[in-house]
């Protein structure tokens, strides 16, 4: 909430510099989680006018919010260490990178400050901004990864030739619901049928490099499993569907996701650790 509140302040304080008149939206709230949502929608329609304000105006703010880190070219937000920001896998193709929700939304937050709103283009089902560095950059929520960064011209390339998309990591298995349950974990939904457990490693490496945080995550991703009904399995030979639950029966929500961390970052390969999770038991 305070977080928010120091945001919001920042934002109308910006906007009443041009516009003085202008006011957020009126609201309603009887609990703190509506008062924080209350104070977010707020320093949103802050951004969203100032935007507004420097298309109207023909200018460019150099207004920048919550990172408090300054405004980096185009070229230094996509390829900090002179490489392409994120993951690049070969299934979604050479002009797609990958990269965490928070991650996402961080670029696009450096990348919108400042921006200028373009007119809506009937061939793009987005929205297109001109940078402050000159790049222009689309935002728009993709069937599949959902929010996707399309980046459509600017410094950020090298050649003439090259183009570049970011995509949300939130459903990176791209799965279908199938009427079964996901599971939120720091921005990253996991759908509860027959989950391996690289899943959930493969993420962790996607938030931090540190491998006691990495942990940490994998953790909190068993325990949410555990939260659905989800029953973690071993492939076994001779068991019917090849399920064994017998290593976790008797045990704790605590004591599971204790031993299969351990398992899954002591094993050489992770194929080994043998760690798969079901929808339910089977019998």
């Amino acid at each position: 909430m305070i977080g928010w509140r120091v945001d919001r302040a920042a934002g109308l304080a910006e906007v009443w510099k041009r516009d003085p008149s202008w006011r957020p939206p009126a609201s309603l709230y009887a609990t703190p989680r509506g008062a924080i949502e209350t104070l977010e929608r707020e320093t949103l329609a802050a951004e969203e006018r100032l935007r507004e304000l420097d298309y109207e105006q023909g200018t460019a703010s150099k207004f920048v919010y919550r990172d408090g880190t300054g405004r980096r070219t185009d070229a230094e937000i996509h390829r900090p260490n002179g490489e392409w920001v994120g993951e690049r896998f070969e299934r979604a193709g050479s002009d797609v990178t990958t990269v965490s929700p928070s991650v996402l939304e961080s670029i696009w937050q450096e990348l919108s400050a400042g921006a200028r709103l373009l007119p809506l283009d009937i061939r793009y089902r987005g929205i297109s901004y001109e940078t402050t560095s000159g790049g222009i950059v689309g935002l728009r929520d993709s069937e599949y990864p959902g929010w996707t960064i399309d980046l459509m011209s600017g410094s950020f390339f090298l050649t003439r030739r090259e183009s570049m998309r970011i995509h949300n990591s939130r459903d990176f298995t791209r799965k279908a619901m199938v009427n079964l349950p996901i599971r939120d974990v720091r921005g990253y939904e996991f759908f509860v049928d027959d989950k391996p457990m690289w899943d959930f490693e493969g993420a962790a490496q996607r938030l931090t490099d540190d491998p006691a945080e990495q942990r940490v995550f994998v953790r909190a991703c068993i325990l949410k499993m555990l939260e659905t009904g989800a029953v973690p399995y071993e492939h076994r030979d001779g068991v019917p569907y090849g399920m064994d639950t017998s290593r976790w029966d008797g045990k704790s929500p605590d004591a599971i996701a204790d031993d299969s961390v351990e398992a899954t970052f002591a094993a050489p390969d992770i194929f080994m650790a043998n760690i798969w999770w079901a929808s339910h038991r089977y019998v």
